[in-house]
Order: C-alpha cells, then sequence, then structure tokens
C-alpha cells in the first residue's frame, strides 16, 4: 500500500508541474548554479552501510574486492544478507564529529551514500521498511543529524544515490519499470522534499542494461523541476566512458564528469570530480591498511586543482559509526597544509598552462590577479625559476604559509624567487602568491607520418617522411634526432625529415614573445624481419586476429585493446621464440603491453628475455618486473618492456606473465586477468 500512494504522488506530480526542460540551459546558467561547486575544491565522500557489518569477510574469509561489493562479490543470498541489515546499530554515529572531521581537513561538501546498490537505506524511508529506522536495533534516522550538522557548519550536503539494487524483487530488466516508477524515483523525491540543505545528488550503478540516456534524461529534467539549483553528476544518463568519468560528448546528461580513482591526465573544460578511496575499499573493510600519505593527498589536491577539477575523498566508517583513525590522522594533517595553504584552492580556476617542467603546477584566482605556484618539492638551490608567470610591475611575492614577502628578480624572461632558507623538505608543498598574468607559451610542436598524428612511439621497415608543424603561426621548431635536448641553437626544421634508421626525435617551439613549448619526443623503431615466431599458448579467439605476425608487422597496438592489433591472453603467460633465420647482432628488443583496468587487462607482473644460437640451450639475459597497484591509473596505456641483448642470436624467447586473477582491490577480483601484448620491436 506504501509503495502504491507514494507511486500516486509522483504521477501526481508529473500531470500537475509544467516542466521545464533543464538540459537545454544556457552556459550562463549552468555557471551560475554550478559556482560555489566550483569554488569548493575539495570534499568528503562517505560509503557507509550495511556492508559495514560484515566488514569485506565472509565465512571466516575475507573477499577479494571493495567492501560495498560484497554481496555480489560473496555471492550472498538476498535473505542471509539481511540478517546483516537486522544487526546493523551504530551506537557511537557522531555526525557532528563527522562533519567537523571534514571541516577541519578543509572540506567544503560531504557526499554520503543515501543508498548503495545493496538496496539498504540509511534514513527512514517511507517508501520502504527496509532502512535503518525500521529494520535494525538503531531505530534512528541517520541523514537528518548528519544534515542538521552540516548546516550548522556550512558543509554543502551531497547524497550518493545507486540506480541499480541487488535487494529490490523488481529491480530486475522484467520489471525494472516497476521499480524505477514505484521505488526509485519516489525515494528521490522523498530525499529531495525532506532535506531541504540537499544540494548534490550523486548517482551510480547506471551501467546496467536496463537504464537508458533517455531514462536519465528524464529523471535529471525532473529532479531539477522539484529542485532546479540542484547539481547531478553525469552517472544519471550513459556518457561516461569507464573510470575516466568523462561524458563521450556534449549530448550526454549530467552536470561534472566523475573519474573514479584517479585524476585527468589534462585540464578540460567541462566540470569533473576525481573521487578516490584512502585506502583500496570504499566501505570499511577490516585488514585493509594500504593508506595513501597525507603527502600524496596533499599532492592530489594540487594537482586536481591546478586542472580545474574537483577532489572527493573518501572515509568508510565502522559498522558502530567511527571513521578509521588512520583516516582521521590523515585528514588532520591535510587540513593543517590547507589552513597554510589553501588560499590557492579555493576559488580558483586553471591556467592555460597549469604545470611548469615537474616542479611547479599553477592556479589562479577567479576574483583577481592573483596567481598560485605550488612548488611540489624541495629544489636543489635556495631559489625557483619560473617563466609562465610575469610579476606585475613593483609588485611583492608571498610566501603564502607565513605572509612573507620574498626578493625575485628578472633575467632573461625569467623570475628568478630566492626561497627562505628554513623551509625543511617535509615543509613541501608550499604555495607562492604572485600578483601577475600568464605568459603565452609557444604549443607545442605536433609531429606527423603520412598525414597522421604521432603520439610517442612509430615503427617502420624502410624509410619514412617526417613532418614537424606548430600551431602557432611564425613559431620556430628546433630539433634534435640523437637524443639529446634541443635549444635555440639546434637544428631548423624546415622540411619533412627522412628517417631510415631508429631514431628520438625531440623538438621545441620557439616564438617572438612566447616562452618556448613543452619538449615533444617521439621514438622511432626500424623493424628487423623475422623468419618465424612461435606462440606456446594460444591466444583468445575473441582476441587472436588469427595472424600471429601480427606481433612483428610494424602496427603497433592503441589504447583501445579492441584496434585488430592485439593479441589477448585470458588468465595464462604469453610466450613465443622469434626465429631471426641466421644469426644477427641485436641491440635490444622491445614488447609492448596493454594496461586497461576498465576492461580487466593488466600489464605483465614479469617479463624475462632469453636468447639462444640452436633454439633449445637458451640463455636468460634480461627480467623486468612490474607490480600494478591500486593507484595504478584507470585511464588505458601502452607500456614497452625493454631489454638490452648487445649480441648476435639467431632466436630469442619472450616470456610475460600473466597476474592470472584480478587483485583484491579490482572490481573484477577474483575473475580471470587478460594479458595483451603487441609489437615486438627488434633494433
Amino acid at each position: 500500500m506504501k509503495n502504491i500512494m507514494m507511486a500516486l504522488i509522483f504521477l501526481l506530480n508529473l500531470i500537475c508541474l509544467k516542466a521545464q526542460d533543464f538540459t537545454n540551459e544556457t552556459k550562463q546558467e549552468t555557471d551560475l548554479r554550478m559556482e560555489w561547486w566550483n569554488d569548493a575544491k575539495f570534499g568528503m565522500f562517505i560509503h557507509w552501510g550495511v556492508y559495514s557489518v560484515p566488514a569485506g569477510w565472509y565465512k571466516d574469509k575475507m573477499i577479494p574486492g571493495i567492501s560495498e561489493w560484497i554481496m555480489y562479490s560473496a555471492k550472498i543470498p538476498v535473505e542471509e544478507y539481511e540478517k546483516y541489515a537486522a544487526v546493523f546499530n551504530p551506537i557511537e554515529y557522531d555526525p557532528i564529529k563527522w562533519v567537523k572531521i571534514a571541516k577541519q581537513a578543509g572540506m567544503k561538501y560531504i557526499v554520503i551514500t543515501s543508498k548503495h546498490h545493496d538496496g539498504f537505506s540509511i534514513w527512514d524511508s517511507k517508501v520502504t521498511n527496509y532502512d535503518i529506522v525500521d529494520y535494525t536495533p538503531y531505530k534512528k534516522d541517520i541523514l537528518k543529524p548528519l544534515a542538521e550538522a552540516c548546516k550548522n557548519e556550512g558543509i554543502k550536503l551531497g547524497f550518493y544515490h545507486s540506480i541499480m539494487d541487488w535487494h529490490h524483487p523488481d529491480a530486475t530488466k522484467e520489471n525494472f519499470a516497476k521499480y524505477r516508477d514505484e521505488y526509485l524515483i519516489p525515494q528521490l523525491e522523498e530525499l529531495l522534499n525532506e532535506f531541504d540543505n540537499l544540494s548534490i545528488l550523486w548517482f551510480d550503478g547506471e551501467w546496467i542494461e536496463e537504464w537508458t540516456e533517455p531514462q536519465g534524461k528524464k529523471l535529471y529534467n525532473h529532479l531539477r523541476n522539484k529542485k532546479p539549483e540542484l547539481i547531478i553528476n553525469n552517472r544519471i544518463g550513459k556518457g561516461r566512458q569507464g573510470m575516466q568519468g568523462m561524458n563521450k560528448d556534449h549530448s550526454f546528461v549530467g552536470d561534472f564528469g566523475t573519474p573514479e580513482q584517479e585524476i585527468l591526465e589534462t585540464s578540460s573544460t567541462l566540470p569533473w570530480e576525481s573521487c578516490m578511496t584512502m585506502n583500496d575499499s570504499w566501505g570499511f573493510k577490516r585488514g585493509d591498511e594500504n593508506w595513501k600519505s597525507s603527502e600524496t593527498i596533499i599532492y592530489n589536491i594540487i594537482d586536481i586543482a591546478s586542472k580545474g577539477g574537483n577532489y572527493l575523498l573518501n572515509v568508510g566508517p565502522d559498522e558502530k559509526g567511527n571513521i578509521p583513525h588512520e583516516s582521521i590522522i590523515r585528514l588532520e594533517q591535510v587540513g593543517n597544509w590547507m589552513k597554510l595553504n589553501s588560499e590557492g584552492i579555493y576559488n580558483t580556476r586553471p591556467m592555460k598552462n597549469y604545470f611548469e617542467g615537474e616542479n611547479i603546477k599553477y592556479t589562479k584566482s577567479k576574483n583577481s590577479d592573483y596567481i598560485y605556484a605550488y612548488i611540489l618539492k624541495k629544489p636543489v638551490s635556495d631559489s625557483i625559476k619560473i617563466k609562465y608567470v610575469v610579476p606585475k610591475d613593483n609588485s611583492k611575492i608571498f610566501l603564502l604559509s607565513q605572509n612573507l614577502t620574498l626578493n625575485y628578480s628578472i633575467k632573461n624572461n625569467e623570475t628568478i624567487v630566492l626561497l627562505p632558507s628554513g623551509i625543511e623538505e617535509n615543509e613541501y608543498p608550499i604555495c607562492l602568491k604572485i600578483e601577475g598574468s600568464e605568459k603565452k607559451v609557444a604549443s607545442s610542436p605536433i609531429v606527423k607520418v603520412n598525414e597522421k598524428v604521432v603520439k610517442d612511439t612509430y615503427l617502420f621497415q624502410d624509410s619514412i617522411d617526417v613532418e614537424i608543424i606548430s600551431n602557432d603561426i611564425g613559431a620556430e621548431i628546433k630539433y634534435t634526432t640523437d637524443g639529446t635536448l634541443p635549444n635555440q641553437n639546434s637544428k631548423l626544421y624546415s622540411s619533412k625529415l627522412k628517417i631510415n634508421k631508429s631514431a628520438s626525435l625531440k623538438s621545441i617551439s620557439y616564438k617572438n614573445d612566447f616562452v618556448e613549448s613543452i619538449l615533444k619526443t617521439v621514438q622511432f623503431y626500424k623493424i628487423k624481419s623475422v623468419k618465424d615466431l612461435q606462440i606456446k599458448n594460444n591466444p583468445s579467439e575473441k582476441y587472436s586476429n588469427l595472424n600471429k605476425f601480427i606481433l612483428v608487422d610494424g602496427k603497433r597496438g592503441s589504447e583501445e585493446y579492441e584496434d585488430n592489433n592485439w593479441l589477448g591472453f585470458e588468465g595464462v603467460n604469453f610466450e613465443t621464440t622469434i626465429d631471426l633465420g641466421q644469426n644477427k647482432k641485436v641491440n635490444g628488443i622491445h614488447i609492448g603491453c596493454l594496461s586497461d583496468l576498465n576492461s580487466w587487462i593488466f600489464l605483465p607482473k614479469k617479463v624475462t628475455v632469453y636468447i639462444s644460437d640452436n633454439n633449445s640451450d637458451f640463455n636468460k639475459i634480461s627480467e623486468v618486473k612490474y607490480e600494478t597497484k591500486n593507484t595504478e591509473t584507470q585511464k588505458p596505456f601502452v607500456k614497452d618492456f625493454s631489454a638490452k641483448i648487445n649480441s648476435s642470436t639467431r632466436f630469442i624467447k619472450i616470456i610475460a606473465e600473466n597476474i592470472k586473477e584480478c587483485p583484491s582491490w579490482h572490481k573484477g577480483s577474483g575473475g580471470k586477468a587478460w594479458l595483451f601484448v603487441d609489437e615486438i620491436i627488434l633494433d
């Protein structure tokens, strides 16, 4: 009866409300609504629910993977999982303490899981009895006192809400519309009606087949019509591209992108927020001690802010309601740094050139001419050189943490800032506050072969013509091909280069009144043909491409595993023996492997290279080990494993060892891991 009444109320609202299409909101309207969020930069994610009771363990065994997925990972039946809910009793829950921990850390908003995939609601929902008040011995609403504490401390409030539901009987393909209309949407309306300070709705679970982009757009409009100022992430629709989190294009719904466990490689013109755990799991998991250091968290704050994003850092309270002590310690340390240095984090926007070298990250104030230069590590000398920012005439440069005026000079278009001698290494990163303006920086050169842009490596068999261009009219390009760094005295590019042997091409653009560009490096490899090669374990039929010689055809696999250049091996090693036909002098060998954690594709944990003159007596000449960690980027990338040979040989054996099984921190934990290999390059 309760569900029917809520559904009727929902339908009446649809009939009575003259709906506005908020997907056609102007950029000015969006910017105004999103301004507080873009200013905030740093928030707390809280994953808390029934899953904190088993805490990653089932039948006296730690279950691989993230703890909030234990119902799915351990295949726990609904009736059995409900027993955890029946004993969930967080008697030590203190929302005032939680909010003060977040505020002291410098966090401006909190997003908490109102309902995760396990279907349990942590507020007194009128739509269901499977909630904290009706189903547990605790008998009290969790969200209302948290909302009140946020209001009192000036912290914005958001709710994470799962679209999919492992508990509800109608959340299946056949009955999904009934679940959506009679349960999912009425609960969301309930949250909007009961929490007047709700500012963010953070959706998840949108990847299920039952959910579609039209449904996402319809729900987005319905929620925004109920509360126009609401901010909603892009997981309400189907646009995000894996864990990288950004929408494929502007046609998809959602106010901000959601990179998960990674930071965008570059800045974006679209709003985005990187959500990350402090250890390996989102929900509380006993035995998960792989904690990020406070130094790493501070670096992430700077890196994300410099690229224009927000950082949503997670805590996973235990079943009694306590945030882990390890999280609190790190948040205190982060908060101490933020008190001194956060002026350059809050209310800032990204510069066009947001980093200079490997040791400087920039942000700029949205309201003034101040630019903030974060020096990540202590320089070798007692000064730091800055090229990308020019101070205003007669202005001062400050060490932000001490409001200390620093001496500086300008020579050869560089600003040389003298740093105080008393700053210890453990006090970095430090921030310089500069009243000034961005300099124009020349665009990095673009390298092309056959009219196609080359990113970092290119394979060829005979000879190739290489073109280097700049997007800046009137720019000069200086280059080298021997691996040395180019400068203004290096060769001037004027026409296509003929390359007929392996080479390392490095180039820089120069233009009057511009700072020289970032260095562009492309490695060219000349491919030696082979007589034959044998593969011990057959690749998966789906990714075999029917031809073993794809490994030495000169066409390198891209970051897309379905580009028809990769051989895929599921749960087994890759092993090949190459026959050169006769003894040849080989300087080195390289093998390309793919990492795409979103698709269960991992780099090998070890690559070993052997050589032989007779195909029987093999000598090991190289072994490279690699450990994939939870901090590994989720964005696909290609990595070369290289070995020096410097010997004459006929046969070369390569063994790339598969990790065999997805690790405990991975969503596919317990399942078979894939190993993808492509081009073998003989130098």
